[in-house]
């Protein structure tokens, strides 16, 4: 069962945030010299570590930059896949065959107000193939 995410700006931001955050927590620093500061003690550290800090803050502007227009490309519909192994995983009895079936029901009673879970899953499934019986 392998689950693909794509990495937005909205993660990146967060992550950064909770380093930034926890950068304060340790040091004290207020909101406005944070980012500096920890700018600055990241400078010490790539000292300290033989890293290229202005090489790295090379690359990362050139990431940002390349980062920058996927808010532009944001989506106007989006789909979720399931997948036969995320059946098997809720129902590991069953076989590809049946996993399809599932699927195909999970599909055609779609209820958008509940979505599509594990648990929808395993109860069209347990509905289709009740465990130690027949369909």
């Amino acid at each position: 069962m392998t689950k693909t995410y794509t990495i937005t700006n909205v993660d990146r931001t967060a992550w950064a945030g909770s380093a930034l955050k926890h950068f304060q927590s340790l040091t004290g620093a207020d909101h406005e010299d944070a980012l500096g500061d920890l700018l600055c003690d990241l400078m010490h550290w790539a000292s300290a570590n033989n890293f290229d800090f202005d090489a790295a803050m090379c690359r990362a502007r050139c990431h940002y930059q390349a980062e920058i227009p996927e808010a532009a490309e944001l989506p106007d519909t989006i789909a979720i896949q399931w997948n036969v192994e995320d059946v098997q995983s809720v129902r590991s009895d069953l076989t590809a065959d049946q996993c399809r079936e599932v699927l195909a029901e999970v599909r055609d009673r779609h209820d958008a107000t509940i979505g599509v879970n594990w648990d929808v899953l395993e109860q069209i499934a347990d509905t289709l193939f009740p465990e130690g019986g027949a369909k």
